[in-house]
């Protein structure tokens, strides 16, 4: 721990850069980033959770109520006051949404340069630091995936800024820095759900990087630094954490087991972070029979995977002990953060039998990891005796070969950046070759050669698409398409024709292969303000289905239908004319009860079924007791 006069006496040096100026490497690296980055984000598309996040801005109102809306127990009202604007403005635009993901990381990345610069006054430190965000697997899926990016955005954003203005205050520059760390802080955490373990990120920078001082405060030192300041952190941090308990708890699987929690752990710990923070895991998990690609984020589990990340873990904790052990406190609190976000994970995801380690758990690791690269070659510029006895011994043996510091660093930035993309080649090209992006673009394709006058009903969505399981109930094509205006609006009835979407996005007119009414004559069932009661020929079974009314009817009019456990209010046109609506079974008949007493209405038929296709004899989504 530093002592007052110690500290004092560091804080009258002046780093070596200050103020904000155009920095060409900078630039430089922002660019590479934007054209390798950019080109994966805007080739790919929306995928699963994002369409029900864009539903959600296209029929919502910007108001709290929407802004803290929890999505199976996710928190994120910046990400969602960003859709909400995004939907208003640029209605179903995919490149706006990735223009704006883009211009977010851009400024997380600027910052982060901006921050090591000011430790170190190096560049290269700076590029360190950089490539950690830049290529690393941490911020892959967190960076291209839309409902990752709205919540990832924003907290790295604010995280950043709380971590500039804190390097601010403590290296005792004049200005309210305590105050803007502290706002932004409050911001961070209520960008994302796990945003509360954001404190103990800010306790390990404050106490184990020497900022200000010629060595680390320590937590004492930290905390006194202003005290005030880590009480009201703390307390927003339990405040907003009791909150989320409340208004939208972490929900375990009823299989939760607390053996396989600890076995999630440790390949979250070994597999994710520590291969992760090398670059890697350099291979990926595939679920067997896989036919969609969608983000391809969990590593591959195998032994020797495991016997490397327990080898890289021993050796950065040696080589850091030996060699800059200044930063070895700071190392050790980069360990309790990572098993933080680690038990977090377990705690709501890890101890089901199907759990996934990918990178969305621990993806904001990458800053305190940002941070131990750009300050392992460079020390920051309070420091006076940055490096161990044997560093510089070794040091002046390098020099005396002719490798310099910068070559040593630059050399790791190589392979760091070599083993990353390794990492990233296949997600990448998973990413690209976007299903979803060709299921939409079919659909939109096909829809001039339908009727102008034709009704869409909400049809159950391709499985890879929107899971029918995972996401109910926002696995409908209504939610896929309906946010963009070149689809039509959808409907609840639609009247004189079924139209949907085939497996690969085609718009279509479709039928009902289903179980008809029992026949009652030339007229069929009259319907009357008294309950009548329209026989199937079979109960159809429980399912959600599609129902088609056949009637003839004087006027129009409505007809209070009771169908299996739900009652339709079904609009009834005059004329000839067949209706279709979604039903849920079983439904071993129907109730019909007429509204006008003066309206004459004859129900020919009632047919219930799975939809079917023009051109196909094989329904869509039949349960598995349908009759062939």
């Amino acid at each position: 721990m530093a002592t007052g006069s110690t500290e004092a006496t560091a804080s009258t040096r002046v780093p070596a850069t200050r103020g904000w100026k155009p920095h060409r490497p900078l630039l430089l690296a922002l660019l590479g980033y934007l054209l390798v980055r950019g080109t994966v984000m805007l080739n790919g598309y929306l995928y699963a959770d994002d369409f029900a996040l864009r539903y959600w801005a296209d029929t919502s109102g910007l108001t709290p109520e929407y802004l803290f809306r929890s999505y199976y127990g996710h928190v994120q009202p910046w990400g969602l006051l960003a859709q909400w604007i995004l939907q208003a403005g640029w209605p179903g635009s995919w490149t706006a949404l990735m223009v704006w993901s883009l211009a977010m990381q851009v400024a997380i990345l600027a910052l982060l340069w901006r921050i090591v610069l000011r430790l170190t006054g190096s560049q290269v430190a700076a590029l360190l630091a950089f490539l950690v965000p830049a290529v690393s697997s941490f911020t892959f899926e967190v960076g291209v995936w839309w409902c990752m990016i709205i919540e990832s955005a924003p907290y790295g954003l604010f995280m950043m800024l709380s971590i500039w203005w804190l390097i601010r205050a403590l290296s005792g520059d004049p200005g309210r820095w305590w105050l803007w760390s502290g706002l932004a802080f409050g911001a961070a955490v209520l960008s994302i759900s796990k945003g509360s373990l954001f404190i103990i990120a800010m306790v390990v920078i404050a106490a184990f990087l020497p900022i200000g001082v010629e060595r680390a405060r320590g937590l004492r030192g930290a905390f006194r630094a202003n005290p005030r300041y880590w009480v009201l952190l703390v307390g927003f941090t339990a405040a907003y954490a009791v909150f989320l308990r409340i208004h939208a708890p972490i929900s375990r699987d009823p299989d939760w087991n607390l053996l396989r929690a600890l076995r999630y752990s440790r390949d979250l710990f070994l597999l994710n972070i520590v291969n992760g923070s090398a670059g890697g895991p350099w291979r990926w998990f595939s679920a067997q029979g896989e036919t969609w690609n969608g983000v391809l984020v969990i590593p591959l589990r195998t032994t020797g995977l495991m016997v490397i990340a327990v080898v890289l873990l021993i050796a950065v904790f040696v080589v850091v002990r030996r060699y800059r052990p200044v930063l070895f406190p700071y190392l050790w609190g980069m360990l309790v953060y990572a098993l933080a976000l680690t038990a977090l994970a377990a705690y709501g995801r890890g101890g089901s039998l199907v759990a996934s380690t990918g990178y969305r758990y621990t993806s904001d690791f990458w800053i305190l990891l940002a941070l131990f690269a750009g300050l392992l070659f460079y020390p920051t510029v309070w420091e006076t005796q940055p490096f161990s006895a044997k560093a510089q011994a070794l040091g002046r043996r390098l020099r005396a070969r002719g490798i310099r510091r910068r070559t040593v660093a630059l050399s790791a930035a190589v392979a760091f950046l070599v083993s990353s993309l390794i990492s990233a080649v296949e997600p990448s090209l998973r990413w690209v070759n976007s299903q979803t992006k060709d299921y939409v673009t079919t659909a939109r394709n096909s829809m001039p050669a339908i009727p102008a006058n034709a009704e869409f009903l909400p049809q159950r969505t391709m499985t890879d698409l929107v899971h029918p399981m995972l996401m109910l109930p926002y696995a409908s094509t209504e939610v896929v398409f309906s946010p963009d205006p070149a689809f039509r609006p959808f409907v609840d009835y639609s009247t004189d024709g079924l139209f949907g979407f085939a497996n690969d996005g085609s718009a279509q007119q479709q039928f009902v292969a289903g179980t008809p009414s029992q026949p009652n004559g030339v007229c069929g069932y009259r319907i009357s303000t008294a309950p009548l009661v329209i026989p199937m020929t079979r109960e159809v079974p429980q399912w959600t289905f599609v129902a088609q009314v056949s009637y003839l009817s004087d006027a129009d009019t409505t007809v209070r239908m009771r169908i299996g456990p739900n009652d339709h209010e079904v609009p009834i046109r005059q004329g000839l004319h067949n209706v279709f609506f979604e039903v849920e079974g079983p439904v071993p008949d129907v109730t019909v009860t007429g509204t006008d007493v003066g309206v004459q209405t004859c129900i020919d038929l009632i047919s219930i079924g799975p939809r079917l296709g023009p051109d196909s004899q094989e329904p869509f989504y039949p349960p598995p007791e349908w009759p062939q």
